[in-house]
């Protein structure tokens, strides 16, 4: 995770990584995407609010950007396992499904974890206000 923060990411765009907060989880994946078909060994990083997708080459020492998903604008759904694999698919409004394929049981349940959140309607949540506290009442 150091190695990130403090090391030149190829191609990076936006805001720099250092300004994205914590990273909540780290995993090396296959990804997938609708249009290409095959899958890519990719590095997906979770941060509160993002997801990022980096490449690395193959002598493990060159990391490059591959794109970034706000988190508020995705959805993971699980996928049955296919030929051992654990998969899982997020989609969005905007964008084409990506299919992610996690090599170890940890790493599909932490970023399933991360990445599903609770489905709810704002606008039918009441917000209630906070409790009234007791005024004592003065004896004299």
């Amino acid at each position: 995770m150091k190695h990130l923060f403090y090391n030149t990411i190829l191609k990076w765009e936006g805001k720099p990584i250092q300004h994205l907060g914590r990273i909540h989880y780290l995993a090396m994946v296959q990804v997938a995407y609708a249009f290409m078909g095959h899958f890519e060994e990719r590095l997906l990083v979770l941060f509160p609010e993002d997801l990022v997708f980096l490449s690395v080459d193959k002598e493990r020492t060159g990391i490059a950007y591959e794109g970034k998903l706000p988190l508020a604008g995705i959805q993971a759904k699980e996928k049955s396992a296919v030929l051992g694999r654990l998969e899982f698919e997020i989609t969005g409004n905007l964008m084409e499904p990506i299919l992610i394929a996690c090599s170890t049981a940890e790493d599909y349940e932490k970023c399933l974890f991360y990445l599903q959140k609770p489905e709810r309607n704002l606008d039918t949540v009441a917000v209630q206000p906070p409790p009234r506290v007791p005024k004592k009442s003065q004896q004299r």
